[in-house]
This record gives C-alpha cells, sequence and structure tokens, in this order.
C-alpha cells in the first residue's frame, strides 16, 4: 500500500470514529435525565422568574416564594395588612348582606332587608362571621371595633387563599414563572385591593371560584390537582355563596361532560350526589334561621334574572361590562392581558371570561363588582405576556448556520476544484472539510437546549480532530493541502462568528423585553398602588366617621337617629353595637305590584320639607335627635331644620366625586 493511500485510509478511519462517538454524545443527551430535566426546567421555568437576578434583583421575595408554606403566609399577611387599610364604604352590600345580617343572628337586633325577609338570601355566608361573634360574645370581647376588623381579616384570610390558587392555576395552565407573574398582577392591581377583602359575597365567590378552577380536571393536564369532587364541592359552594357563579359552570361542566363520555354515567352520579349533599347542608342552615324550608338560590335566580327585580336599584346598556365595567376594573392591567391572551396557546380560559362577560350583559342591573370572579384568570393572561417578555428568546440557529456554511461553501470551491487534479489529495480535503460542515450544522441542530457556548465548545473540538489528522499526515512539501486547510480554518472560522453574533442578537433582544417588562411593571405600581390607597383610604369615607361619632354620643345621651339619604348609604347597628332608635328611608322594589310605585326614599327626594312635615311637623311623632344627611340636601332642608331647633353638630368630608344625591360631605344636625 501506497503511503497516500495510507494516509486517506487513516483519515477515513478516523472519520468514522469522529462520528461514532459524535452519536454517542447525541443519543447520550435525552438518555442522561438529571442534567437534561436541570435544563429544561431551567428554560421552560427559571427564566423570567419574578426574583431573577437580571429582572428585580435579588430579594426577600425569593425566600417568600421557596414553598407553599412560606408563599401562604406571606400571601395572608398582605391581605391582613391590606384589610387594615379599608377605611371607606363600597357598596351597601359589604354590611347588610353579611355583618349586618350576622349582628342580628348573634345580638338579637340588626336589620334584616327586604331580601331577607323574602327568602332571597342564603345564611351561609354571614353564619361565617356569626361563629365568631358568638364566641367573642361568649366571653365578653364583642367590643365595637373588633366587630367591625375581625369580619375583614376574615375576609382577607379567604382572599389570601384566594391569591394563593390563582399561582396553582396558573402554574397548572403554564409554568412557575408565569405563575409569579400572574400573582404579582393580581396582587397590584387597584380593584383587588380595594375589594378582595371587603366582607362582600363577590369576594368570596372569586376564591371558591378560583379554587375549583384549579382542581378542574383539565384535558391534557393529568396531575395530581385534578379532583373532580373536589372541584365539584367548591363550585357548588360558590353558587350557594352567590347563585350567580352558575355562570360559569355551565359552560365547563358541559365541557367537562362532553369530555367524559367514555364514563358519563359515574361523572354525572358525582354532580348529583355533590349537588344534593351541598344544597342539603345550605337548606338546613337556612332552615335554621328562616324558620322554614325555603330555597334561596331559586328565589335569587327567579327574582334577580327571570323577573329582573334588580333593575330597580339601576339598568346600564347591554355593552357596559365590555366598554366601561371591564376596562374599569383592570385599569393598565387590561394591555397585558389582551397581548397575553393573543400569544397564550391555551385559549380556555380566555373563553370564560367572555362567556361569563357576555352572558352578565343580559342583564340590565350591572356592578364593577359583578366581575371579579374572572379577574383572576384574566391576571393569567397578564402573567403570560410578562413572562413572554422576560424568557429568552428562541433563535432558529440551525437553519442560519446550514445556510452560512453552505455559502463558504461556494465561496471555496472554485479554488478547491483547481487542485482537485493533484493525487487525490485534495478530494480528501474536501471530504475532511464537508465533514466539518455537517459536524457544525449537526451540533448546532442539537444544542438549542445548552445554548450557544455548548455548540462552538462541540464544533472547535471536531475542528480540532480533523486538523490534527490533517497535520499528522501532512507532507513538507504539499502546498495543496495547506491552502485547502486554510479554507476550512476560514469555514469553521465563519460559523464561530455565526454563532457569535447569534448569541449577542439574542442578548440584545432579551435586554430590551426586560426593560420593557420593567417599565411596564413599574408603570402599573405606580398608577394602581396610589388609585388602591385612594379609594380604600378617602374616597366615601364619610359614613364611617359619622358612624363612630354616632357611637361616642350613644354613651353620653339618648339617642334617635333619622338617616335622610340613599336608602342604605351607611352602615348599621353593625358598626355602633349599640341598641338605641335608628330609623332610614327606605327602598324596596314594588313586590306587590302596585302602580305608579314609589319607595320612600323616592318620596322623600321629590319634596323634603313636605316629606319632614308629614312626618313629624303635623303629626305627634317626636322629631329625631339627630339627622344625618349628605350636603348636597342641605340647601334644601338646611333653613328648615334651623328653624326647628336644629344645628350642625358634626360634619365630615366623604368625596371628591360627588355624584346624584351623595354629596362632598356629611352632616349631622341635632337638637
Amino acid at each position: 500500500m501506497t503511503r497516500d493511500a495510507k494516509s486517506s485510509t487513516t483519515i477515513r478511519r478516523r472519520r468514522v470514529r469522529n462520528k461514532e462517538a459524535f452519536e454517542r454524545l447525541k443519543n447520550s443527551r435525552p438518555s442522561s435525565p438529571t442534567p437534561l430535566e436541570e435544563i429544561n426546567e431551567f428554560n421552560e421555568e427559571d427564566e423570567g422568574y419574578l426574583f431573577d437576578d437580571e429582572i428585580f434583583g435579588p430579594s426577600i421575595v425569593k425566600k417568600l416564594m421557596s414553598s407553599e408554606k412560606t408563599l401562604l403566609l406571606s400571601l395572608i399577611s398582605l391581605r391582613l395588612v391590606n384589610s387594615l387599610l379599608i377605611q371607606t364604604s363600597f357598596v351597601p352590600d359589604e354590611y347588610w348582606q353579611s355583618i349586618e345580617v350576622s349582628h342580628n343572628m348573634v345580638f338579637g337586633y340588626g336589620h334584616l332587608t327586604w331580601e331577607w325577609r323574602n327568602g332571597l338570601r342564603g345564611y351561609l355566608y354571614p353564619s361565617i362571621f356569626a361563629v365568631f361573634y358568638k364566641f367573642f360574645a361568649i366571653f365578653g370581647l364583642d367590643s365595637r371595633l373588633l366587630l367591625i376588623k375581625l369580619p375583614r381579616l376574615i375576609q382577607a384570610i379567604i382572599a389570601a387563599f384566594g391569591d394563593l390558587y390563582l399561582y396553582k392555576l396558573s402554574c397548572l395552565l403554564t409554568d412557575r414563572a408565569t405563575a409569579q407573574w400572574s400573582l404579582f398582577c393580581q396582587t397590584v392591581s387597584w380593584f383587588m385591593l380595594y375589594c378582595s377583602t371587603r366582607t362582600l359575597t363577590n369576594s368570596t365567590e372569586t376564591v371558591l371560584v378560583t379554587a375549583a378552577l384549579y382542581y378542574f380536571p383539565w384535558p391534557s393536564k393529568h396531575t395530581a390537582s385534578n379532583s373532580p369532587r373536589k372541584f365539584l364541592s367548591l363550585a357548588a359552594l360558590s353558587v350557594i355563596i352567590r347563585p350567580t357563579a352558575a355562570v360559569i359552570w355551565i359552560l365547563l361542566c358541559s365541557w367537562h361532560l362532553q369530555n367524559n363520555k367514555h364514563r358519563l354515567f359515574k361523572t354525572i352520579k358525582s354532580y348529583i350526589v355533590v349537588g344534593v349533599v351541598s344544597l342539603g347542608v345550605s337548606a338546613v342552615i337556612d332552615r335554621i334561621f328562616y324558620g322554614e324550608w325555603t330555597f334561596v338560590q331559586y328565589n335569587f335566580l327567579v327574582f334577580n334574572v327571570l323577573n329582573s327585580g334588580g333593575d330597580f336599584y339601576g339598568t346600564h346598556p347591554w355593552h357596559w361590562y365590555f366598554t366601561q365595567g371591564y376596562p374599569v376594573i383592570m385599569a393598565l392591567h387590561l394591555i397585558p392581558f389582551i397581548v397575553g391572551a393573543w400569544r397564550a396557546k391555551n385559549k380556555v380560559p380566555l373563553f370564560v371570561i367572555l362567556w361569563t362577560i357576555f352572558l352578565y350583559s343580559f342583564l340590565s342591573h350591572k356592578e364593577f363588582r359583578f366581575l371579579m370572579p374572572v379577574l383572576p384568570l384574566s391576571f393569567h393572561y397578564c402573567g403570560v405576556y410578562f413572562q413572554s417578555l422576560c424568557k429568552k428568546p428562541k433563535l432558529k440557529k440551525k437553519q442560519k448556520i446550514r445556510t452560512a456554511v453552505t455559502k463558504n461553501d461556494n465561496v471555496h470551491g472554485s479554488q478547491e476544484s483547481l487542485f482537485s487534479s493533484q493525487d487525490g489529495s485534495e478530494s480528501t480535503n474536501t471530504e475532511i472539510s464537508s465533514e466539518q460542515s455537517i459536524l457544525s450544522t449537526e451540533t448546532s441542530g442539537i444544542s438549542s437546549e445548552g445554548g450557544v457556548s455548548n455548540e462552538s465548545d462541540l464544533i472547535k473540538e471536531n475542528t480540532e480532530d480533523v486538523n490534527e489528522e490533517k497535520a499528522n499526515e501532512e507532507k513538507p512539501s504539499d502546498k495543496v493541502n495547506d491552502k485547502s486547510t486554510e479554507g476550512s480554518k476560514a469555514r469553521n472560522l465563519s460559523t464561530n462568528e455565526i454563532l457569535a453574533e447569534m448569541e449577542q442578537k439574542q442578548k440584545e433582544t432579551h435586554k430590551n423585553n426586560l426593560s420593557k417588562a420593567k417599565i411596564f411593571v413599574i408603570i402599573l405600581i405606580f398608577t394602581n398602588i396610589p388609585m388602591a390607597m385612594y379609594f380604600s383610604l378617602i374616597h366615601q369615607r364619610g359614613t364611617i366617621l359619622m358612624m363612630k361619632y354616632l357611637y361616642d354620643t350613644s354613651y353620653k345621651q339618648n339617642m334617635n337617629v333619622m338617616f335622610l339619604m340613599p336608602c342604605h348609604s351607611t352602615p348599621y347597628y353593625s358598626y355602633i353595637h349599640q341598641n338605641i332608635s335608628m330609623r332610614f328611608l327606605t327602598c324596596e322594589p314594588n313586590l306587590k305590584y302596585v302602580q305608579d310605585y314609589k319607595d320612600e326614599a323616592e318620596i322623600f327626594f321629590d319634596d323634603p320639607i313636605g316629606w319632614l312635615k308629614q312626618e313629624y311637623a303635623t303629626t305627634s311623632e317626636p322629631w329625631p335627635s339627630h339627622l344625618v344627611y349628605y350636603s348636597t340636601l342641605h340647601t334644601q332642608i338646611g333653613l328648615y331644620l334651623e328653624q326647628s331647633g336644629y344645628k350642625e353638630c358634626a360634619s365630615y368630608f366623604h368625596t371628591h366625586l360627588p355624584e346624584g344625591r351623595v354629596g362632598r360631605r356629611v352632616i349631622v344636625q341635632c337638637r
């Protein structure tokens, strides 16, 4: 065998050996579980973590979110502080449908509105607070301040569990990094800070819906969290607390039954068992306090949905939720929500949101708080958006490198063809160069999980092996081989440059995305937090301060208080905890279907002075010791009250945004 033939045989043998080593490397990557799991975990979850050094820098947040227990304790602490900062009123239901009823259940006095007299409300939710009221009353610890703050603290703990279940739900639907962003968006939302710790059935309904969604058996999400019994129990409880929650479950339960056709009988059986038990417990509780069997969920749906009884308290156009309600409570979160929903692969939560808002739009009476149950799903999509910014972008490196290598092959092809007749040695070098191109291209294709640096190392390693073979076999007189080697090195150098350029572009893109995320986070914080603080500490605070004044005065003299305000404008006995004489203008709907019906409040505001004369001046009914009204009414009755012997005893700022019959100040007149 000649020396040239021996050299060619040796090069081919070593080339085959390099291929075998390369294949072993390629095949060994999936079979090594620990490194691959670590790589996948980093790429799919760790990138974009809220506490990542490149995003917010090292902080205590990392420790707080290290486990579910520490996260829950952190959320409870946050919501407890949140609840203590609530010093204003929002809607009447936070008093009249919860703690006022609880106060009546335990202490025997407290006003029950017409809904309770007609069996439209269930006692399950007020019972939560009544249990604690009774406990402290037994030990003589039922102070006014405790009875006011305790329900808020209980609701804060419930809200914290809602935050936790949003985190778990978002993690289930996507990944842990997205879940952290979703949780962040909910905790800085002005509306959640403003409402989630208030004693509203909507707040508890939101928590129950979120928890039920986590246990919902999502298709393709076969994890330990999937528990049809837990899902059905929580869903049923949410409907018992607030029957309108059934809107969400009509859709999802239908989907669940469709996905379980193979075991339909068993699934329907679970529905029946959970439904009967839940409604049975609710019926027993209502039987105890109503004194008769009452199906409050049915009564609620008939009055509010079928008979549109809620229209008595105000109506809105069908598009109000889409054009005003939802945009207002989302505020600037609306932007990341829209983009996140567009980029998300899973559109089912989006369909649930749209379905709920769409059906709610058919009800004429609309309120911001009615949309609370869909907010956690909305913040999930906000998390998807932020995670898409913070996650390192993936580049299609394989195609780019192959294109670049092909171009280099074309450039050097003409040079190599000039020496193709030199004893076959150039063909060998061309094969070596082609082998380098194959190695470079294939390496880039399998190393997308490991990063660009691994590609460069592997390319460099294979290139050095081949060049070493050439150097060992090269003859000093073979100048043709030198030229071919230079071409191969140029080709390899060009590939490394491309990899470096792509890595640089990736870093720049990631840096720009992180800057966008930081700016947006700062904007969200500096818009939502001040809004939450204003509405929680300032807006509509006058009625709360006025109740404190009445409480203090009740210890000094006998009182008879008359509230000349829109009905249910203030808290009642639950905020005074004294069995004094109080009266307010009622606003009951036309339950007896009287023609040209007007409620008491409407009659008063049509002619305030005439109503006062009819009620007190021309009758034997004694005048109240204290009259409470908004400043908008003062120009109409102020002079008359002064002539009747009243003087202004107290005045409290209420709001910068007076509307209708609600004024800037709350005035207390006494005689």
